[in-house]
């Protein structure tokens, strides 16, 4: 609930004469808004990912004494969900299908009642939400998600991914990361944390990857795209350039798109042919490759 954060120059890296120096994620964020850049920094030895950027899919209990009012939820998602996560007047909030994280409809919040001692938020909406059966959405603040730049850093010898991105608009640029066990980047919700959300404007330029996901020969390596939805959804991830990196990999895979649509990958220097995987993805174009 940050609004502008700016890190410049952090170092998270191992005590001389260790070889570890977090034991989970360097940085995290929840449900920000406005600009969050990280530049300039230095990340090695991390336990998982250097940052997690993301909101949160709430769960829905409609109230008896109002169709306007329900109790939103972070659920099987407590390791993170540390402090109480919620809206504010004003917010914008999607109602989305749990199977395809298809949109159903748009509320905005007129009121929140929250109480950390029972750890509850009850949030009145605009106008009635008439749903047959609540289980079977989610909602999620379209208002806090942050334009996210990525700039400049160097991240090496780490477990999990350099950069786990959900928002809506991100930069990736002129960073270092070489030798993680994971993918490199990481761009897209992730269900199984309840994370949302897909990312709508993406750039991902002038960066150096090498031996990434060593925990893997088929990959991916450098960037994956996906939200992990149980049925097929349509293409949430758009407008998505990936130019001028180089790309040292091992893995068959370099790049895995997963239900996207509108992506340009050009003139990135590659070791391999064939790196790019798609699943359910419109309007892809991979070209200018230099090898």
């Amino acid at each position: 609930l940050t609004e502008d954060i700016l890190i410049d120059g952090l170092k998270v890296v191992p005590e001389p004469g260790r070889f570890s120096s977090t034991n989970t994620d360097a940085t995290h964020f929840t449900s920000c808004s406005g600009t969050l850049t990280i530049e300039n920094s230095k990340f090695k030895g991390n336990g998982d990912d250097c940052t997690n950027i993301h909101n949160y899919y709430y769960a829905i209990y409609p109230q008896k004494d109002s169709q306007r009012k329900v109790e939103i939820k972070i659920e099987n998602a407590d390791l993170h969900a540390q402090s109480l996560d919620y809206p504010s007047r004003g917010d914008t909030m999607l109602v989305l299908n749990r199977n395809n994280i298809q949109e159903e409809g748009r509320y905005v919040v007129t009121a929140v009642d929250t109480s950390t001692a029972k750890w509850q938020v009850i949030v009145t909406l605009d106008r009635p939400l008439k749903l047959e059966k609540a289980e079977d959405y989610y909602m999620t603040n379209v208002t806090r998600f942050p334009k996210v730049r990525i700039l400049n850093n160097t991240v090496y010898y780490h477990n999990g991914r350099a950069f786990l991105l959900k928002a809506r608009d991100v930069v990736v640029r002129g960073n270092t990361v070489m030798n993680n066990t994971m993918t490199a980047i990481k761009l897209g919700a992730e269900m199984s944390w309840h994370e949302a959300g897909p990312v709508e404007h993406a750039v991902i330029e002038n960066n150096y990857f090498s031996g990434s996901n060593t925990n893997s020969t088929d990959g991916p390596s450098c960037v994956m795209v996906g939200i992990e939805a149980p049925g097929t959804p349509p293409c949430l991830n758009r407008n998505i350039l990936i130019r001028n990196n180089i790309f040292n990999t091992n893995c068959k895979t370099a790049i895995l798109l997963q239900d996207a649509e509108n992506v340009v990958i050009r003139d990135n220097v590659i070791n391999r042919k064939d790196y790019v995987k798609e699943v359910n993805c419109r309007n892809v174009t991979v070209s200018d490759l230099q090898r």
